[in-house]
């Protein structure tokens, strides 16, 4: 017994000898020495490092795992990520601040300036988004950077005396003809079918839309005569007092003169689905010519004089 107590106090000699020996001249050393040393240790001294060395299995962590001390420690931050991970940002797409918001979606089609009369000079404009566009206000620029603005116009032409309507492009299909030269009644108006009572009496100087349909009525509520002459009277026509010459037949005459015409054709049929057509019509009033002869640039703004469109020729 007392044998083996002496055999481990020899080993226990044996293997803290040197380390006694190490903090002696450890000890011994310069302090600005050991105040570097220390620094680097982490204020302990040799001795303390070296019996601090445990022997066993690996520590495990709070959540039971032992980590492997081959592989990097990865800590999970507040999203569930680890430190380690590495976050893309998308790139952001570039946005022009001089584009317009309507550029894609409002078309120039078409542009006419190649005359010397400022009548014939057209600008055809397309809506062709999924949104309905109020291009009132919008500008038609040439290439001397000469304006011209789109003004209002009538929705229901005869409901007003004042154009007092914006100018709304239906979507994918409306469209604006705009004539920059004059037209007599000054008017501009979106077509609809009975419009072409207008052109009796008014030349416009362009071919108008609609079918002017024919009022509904049982023929049997008439005379034969009054059968005869209202099938005689022509499409879109209001009847002249030629027309009406040896027609006594007063219920016949006033059935004519509340029907066959603007104002009785609107009253029929504005209801109707397909009463308003998707084009408008606007004339400018200019009496000067604004396109250049043979070679121009035509620029459509909108009201933030941003560019929408341009047209060559």
């Amino acid at each position: 017994m007392i044998k083996n107590i002496f055999v481990v106090l020899v080993f226990l000699a044996v293997i803290t000898l040197p380390a006694v020996i190490i903090e002696y001249f450890y000890a011994s050393a310069p302090a600005e020495n050991i105040s570097e040393s220390k620094s680097e240790s982490g204020g302990e001294s040799f001795f303390q490092r070296f019996f601090s060395f445990k022997i066993g299995m690996p520590e495990t962590t709070s959540s039971g795992i032992t980590p492997n001390p081959m592989l990097p420690t990865l800590t999970p931050d507040s999203r569930g990520k680890t430190s380690d991970s590495v976050e893309t940002t998308p790139t952001p797409i570039p946005v022009d601040p001089n584009a317009s918001p309507y550029k894609d979606k409002i078309k120039l089609t078409s542009v006419r300036g190649t005359s010397s009369a400022p009548e014939s000079e057209l600008v055809v404009i397309k809506n062709v988004g999924d949104k309905a566009v109020d291009i009132t206000g919008f500008k038609i620029r040439n290439s001397n950077n000469e304006d011209v603005i789109i003004p209002k116009a009538f929705r229901l032409p005869g409901s007003d005396a004042i154009m007092r309507d914006d100018i709304i492009l239906a979507p994918t299909k409306g469209t604006a003809r705009i004539n920059l030269g004059k037209q007599e009644k000054q008017m501009n108006f979106l077509e609809n079918i009975c419009m072409e009572y207008y052109t009796q009496n008014t030349d416009f100087g362009v071919s108008l839309s609609g079918s002017c349909p024919e009022p509904t009525f049982n023929y049997l509520d008439f005379s034969e005569t009054c059968q005869k002459k209202l099938d005689s009277l022509s499409s879109c026509r209001m009847p002249t007092q030629t027309d009406l010459k040896n027609l006594y037949d007063d219920q016949c005459i006033q059935f004519i003169n509340a029907h066959y015409n603007y104002s009785g054709c609107v009253k029929d049929f504005k209801s109707r689905a397909d009463f308003y057509l998707s084009n408008w019509l606007v004339w400018m009033q200019r009496q000067t010519n604004f396109f250049k002869d043979y070679h121009e640039v035509v620029k459509l703004l909108d009201r933030e004089n941003k560019v929408i469109a341009e047209y060559s020729y």
